[in-house]
This record gives structure tokens, sequence and C-alpha cells, in this order.
């Protein structure tokens, strides 16, 4: 249960796998972790996949259990030669409560990321550091997957005021076509893309009327 092989397992995300490039956040020049924009224009995830992409990633999100923490943290220090601490039991104790902040298979590359990179004893901040970053990133995908998700309601909701807005230009036009009828003029003609022009010349003669 505790083999490193087990733990480096990837969690199960076949969804946001599968929709990786529309999610996948990036690094900019500072090193900053940013998300993809979601905007009027972006062509969306389908809903059902992005809120099963939502479930796949605030899974993953979860941290590890103690005991896999503790796990990590002795793999990652029993990779160098030489660990000069007062407290060696306290050290490892302390670094497995970083572990413990970070999903398995983040804690995973924590390990792999540290020990390619460190000659020396690495410490909790760089545990964190590391960590951080992954977590970062995932955490940006979620962010992204909840916003397609969010652009598509929009966009629902956009649709049915324009269906509202239509019903009323098409009721407005009518009652419009009704008044030019009984003043005995000349329907314009513009139809509904320009009822608005109809709608103009219709006020001034109901003015004129008044």
């Amino acid at each position: 249960m505790n083999s490193i092989a087990v733990l480096k397992t990837k969690p199960a995300m076949p969804m946001a796998v599968k929709f990786s490039d529309k999610i996948r956040s990036y690094v900019g020049d500072d090193g900053t972790v940013m998300q993809r924009h979601v905007h009027a224009g972006t062509p969306l995830i389908p809903a059902p996949d992005a809120t099963v992409i939502v479930q796949e990633l605030t899974k993953a999100l979860e941290a590890c259990s103690p005991t896999h923490a503790l796990v990590f943290a002795k793999q990652l220090i029993g990779c160098y030669r030489r660990v000069d601490v007062i407290d060696p039991d306290i050290y490892i104790a302390s670094m497995a409560a970083k572990f413990e902040k970070f999903p398995a298979d983040i804690g995973a590359k924590i390990v792999d990321t540290l020990t390619d990179r460190l000659k020396w004893t690495p410490t909790g901040a760089d545990v964190m550091e590391a960590g951080s970053q992954f977590k970062r990133e995932r955490e940006a995908a979620l962010r992204t997957a909840r916003k397609h998700i969010e652009e598509h309601e929009r966009r629902i909701r956009r649709a049915k005021e324009a269906e509202d807005l239509a019903a009323e230009c098409e009721g407005r036009e009518a009652s419009l076509k009704k008044l030019y009828t009984e003043k005995k003029m000349d329907w314009p003609g513009y139809g509904k893309a320009s009822w608005a022009k109809v709608a103009v010349a219709g006020i001034k003669i109901v003015e004129g009327a008044s």
C-alpha cells in the first residue's frame, strides 16, 4: 500500500485529459501560473463534460493521507547521503506535514523534482515551493473548467433574453403595423432586423395624433 509505485499512480481524470488543451494552465514570464481565458467567443467544452472535469479535478486536489505523506518524506530524505539535522525525528515529522498539504501524485512529483534539482538536503520550504507550483496548475485548470460551465449558463441566459426581446419586438411591430394601417400610411417594410426605425416613425405618428 505504501509502495512509491502505487503513490505515483495518477488520479483518474479521463475527461480532464481529453480536454487538456482547453483547461491547461500556462506560466507567465514572471513564473505566475495563469489560467486560460473563457469569453463570448471561446469554443466551449460541452457542459456535461465540463461538469465531469470539475468533479475529477476536485477529487484530484484532495490531500494525501498522513501515512502517504510520511512515505514521501522518508523517500525524499533517503535520497541524500547525509542529512545533517539537529533532531531527525522532528525533521521527518515536519517534512511529512508539508507533504500532507498535497495530493499523493503531486507528492511523488515533489520527490522527483527535488531529487533532480537539489544537491543538498531539502527543506520544508523546498517541498512547499515545488508542491505549490503543481497544485496551482491543477487549481487553475479547475477554475477554467468552472468558467466553461459559467459561460454555458451565461449563453443560455443571453439566448433566452434574445428570444424574449424578439417576441417583444414582434409584438411591437404588429402594433405599429396596425397603427400605420389605421393612419392609412404605407408600412416602411424594414423587417424585424430594423424594427427600431419603424418604432421611431410610429412614435412620431402617435405624438402627432396626440
